[in-house]
């Protein structure tokens, strides 16, 4: 039995003082153009400086060209210059490999190491294996530690442009191509080609293959003990590397571990409660009711030829939402005679809120992966939010198969979408009234990212829509998130004189964007007393964290401090992926372990399953409202002003 284990490789480096160049940056073009006229230099931009050095060591001939001033560089001094060098030298010892192909992670540092030969090919798809190493250094009282990581990953690439995908009638909205003319391999495009092709058994099993963890452990291990003997040495002039470690935990004085409890759960009457979400409800009943009227109409829209699966299927809904949420359903039923968009419409037509309070479309699982402007679903969908009715749309092969688990889930989406909250989680009572905002994203059909900045909570969790924007395009993201800041201050904090305001963002912030709209508010409240953080969540990083050599599964809440502004946080215990917690150096509150424990108590609070989410819902819902509406918005004479009305914006209408 062996312990925890990060990927992270410390590099033990000389503190000695090497020379570089530098001219001042002007702008990205400018920068550009030196990469792709000087191949053999490495340009980094760091401020308002260019740094430049030669790859092979010797003093280029072009600084005396640009007017270049020579600097005197060192790790303690210059650590992301040092940390880039540290990356050169891996790329160096990495390129000499035959069996291996290199290039950059497009918008990242991560240095890949592709397989030549595919583990998989077919006429449309290749998958490569590949190994992925991103340099990253940190300072921890007053010390800078430089080190890398390297992790294993798949390499999808697709042979096919959008004409083909199109040819071989697979939907290619939202796709778009790359620079070679061919479809980006990306989470969206995999998906409909496995389904499209009948693949997906034989593709998940590839993926399920490489995702095993011991597999991927000793692989790790392996390429960290081969660098680890090729980095002893000089690294660049004068620096030198001296050791390199990778053990296992603890470290001494760096990296902090420890185990954050699962937040507690309330149900109804403030009552607390251990144990399964769903024994919970069933003792206690739920954390707020729906309403005094504890009935409530169900419209089913379906065919016909499901009239039998529907009666046994209802009935068991109508027991189990009976047993945990303590509301009766009535039912009622219209019938379609085709699956399309013209019997659905028809079939809505009388439908409102005075005479349903939801509706559930079935339809065939195919009918998901339609175009929106085609899918009876969505149009449906678009119709019903203007009338303020909440839909749930099941496949038919779910009720075929259904279990209590599934059942359970559907229900707990019904109660949300009725306006009820299941439980409410574990706060800390603070001196300040605390607002947590979130912000996803998705990208749309002519692939133009769209920010969703609608999700408001408070520190229970508790959802508080309020007046915000569901939906922005970048452009406005910033004028919208300033509108959205004010009407917090004018709505829910009105008379609040000291205010905490916590930002989960899905990217890293922007001081033309987040912190310009910030800024804005706090010139027009400066008798308030506002503290803010700035925080970004996300998985698109190269950490990974492995127990007994990745044959047990992690804990859940497993906390490791990288430094004062990250950690990582274990919020699937089944995956080795953590969920990277960041504050912007720019915010006034840096608590790094009340964040991360917030971070981790709301991944707790999901209404789409009784699990756990992976993504704490301050960032998973605003990415699920966003993706749902740039579908809604391609139906015809769809209205977007509906989703302002209070009826829709207090439920979670969009999970």
């Amino acid at each position: 039995m062996s312990g925890l284990y990060l990927n992270y490789c410390f590099c033990s480096l000389s503190d000695s003082d090497t020379d570089v160049y530098s001219v001042n940056y002007i702008d990205q073009e400018q920068l550009l153009n030196l990469r792709k006229e000087n191949k053999d230099i490495c340009f980094y931009r760091s401020g308002n400086a260019i740094y430049f050095w030669s790859f092979d060591g010797k003093d280029p001939t072009l600084a005396e060209s640009l007017s270049a001033i020579k600097v005197s560089i060192n790790p303690t001094e210059y650590p992301s210059i040092v940390s880039k060098m540290l990356e050169n030298r891996i790329y160096d010892l990495l390129k000499v490999t035959d069996s291996y192909d290199l290039y950059y992670e497009k918008y990242s540092h991560n240095l890949v190491a592709k397989k030549n030969s595919p583990i998989y090919k077919d006429d449309a798809l290749n998958i490569y294996k590949c190994a992925k190493v991103s340099t990253y250094f940190f300072c921890q009282e007053d010390h800078i530690y430089f080190g890398f990581s390297v992790s294993s990953n798949l390499d999808y690439s697709f042979n096919w442009s959008k004409k083909d995908f199109a040819r071989h009638k697979i939907d290619c909205g939202g796709l778009y191509e790359n620079k070679n003319g061919k479809v980006a391999a990306n989470t969206r495009a995999l998906t409909r080609y496995k389904e499209a092709s009948g693949l997906s058994h034989k593709l998940d099993r590839i993926k399920s293959d490489a995702e095993n963890k011991p597999q991927q452990f000793s692989f790790t291990k392996k390429v960290i003990a081969w660098l680890q003997k090729g980095l002893i040495g000089t690294l660049y002039g004068n620096i030198e590397v001296k050791e390199c470690i990778n053990n296992y935990f603890p470290y001494e004085n760096v990296f902090e571990n420890e185990i954050i409890a699962a937040p507690k759960k309330y149900y109804a009457n403030d009552q607390v409660i251990s144990g399964l979400p769903s024994a919970a409800l069933e003792k206690a009943g739920p954390y707020t009711a729906v309403s005094n009227n504890t009935v409530r109409t169900i419209t089913l829209v379906a065919s016909k030829e499901y009239e039998g699966m529907l009666n046994v299927f209802t009935k068991q809904l109508a027991t189990k939402i009976k047993k945990l949420f303590r509301i009766d359903l009535q039912y009622k039923y219209s019938w379609v005679e085709k699956e399309t968009i013209h019997s659905f419409g028809e079939a809505i037509l009388p439908l409102n809120s005075k005479n349903s309070d939801l509706v559930i479309f079935i339809v065939k699982r195919d009918y998901r992966y339609m175009k929106p402007e085609e899918s009876p679903y969505y149009h449906c969908k678009a119709k019903l939010i203007g009338q303020e009715v909440p839909t749930q749309c099941i496949c038919i092969e779910t009720i075929k198969h259904i279990n209590d688990f599934i059942m359970g889930n559907i229900s707990l989406n019904i109660y949300a979408k009725l306006g009820g909250t299941a439980w409410g989680i574990e706060k800390k009572d603070t001196t300040k009234r605390e607002l947590i905002i979130g912000i996803g994203s998705t990208v749309n059909y002519n692939n133009q990212q769209i920010i969703s900045l609608a999700n408001v909570f408070d520190n229970s969790g508790v959802y508080l829509a309020g007046a915000c924007n569901p939906i922005v395009e970048i452009e406005k993201y910033p004028e919208e998130l300033e509108k959205l800041i004010s009407e917090l201050f004018e709505t829910l904090l009105i008379g609040e004189t000291d205010v905490h305001l916590i930002f989960h963002i899905y990217k890293s912030v922007g001081k033309n964007r987040e912190i310009r709209a910030l800024e804005k508010v706090l010139e027009r409240y400066k008798h308030i007393n506002i503290s803010y953080a700035f925080v970004h969540l996300n998985y698109g990083h190269n950490f990974r964290v492995y127990f007994n050599d990745g044959k047990n599964d992690l804990r859940k809440g497993q906390y490791i401090r990288l430094n004062a502004l990250e950690s990582l946080m274990i919020v699937n215990d089944k995956s080795p992926i953590p969920l990277r917690i960041s504050i912007d150096k720019r915010s006034n509150f840096k608590d790094i372990y009340y964040i991360s424990q917030q971070a981790f108590f709301f991944s707790h609070l999901s209404e789409r399953s009784f699990m756990p989410s992976k993504k704490p819902i301050t960032i998973l819902y605003p990415s699920i409202m966003a993706h749902l509406i740039e579908k809604l918005k391609i139906v015809e004479k769809w209205d977007y002003d509906k989703l302002r009305v209070k009826g829709v914006t207090e439920k979670l209408w969009f999970l």
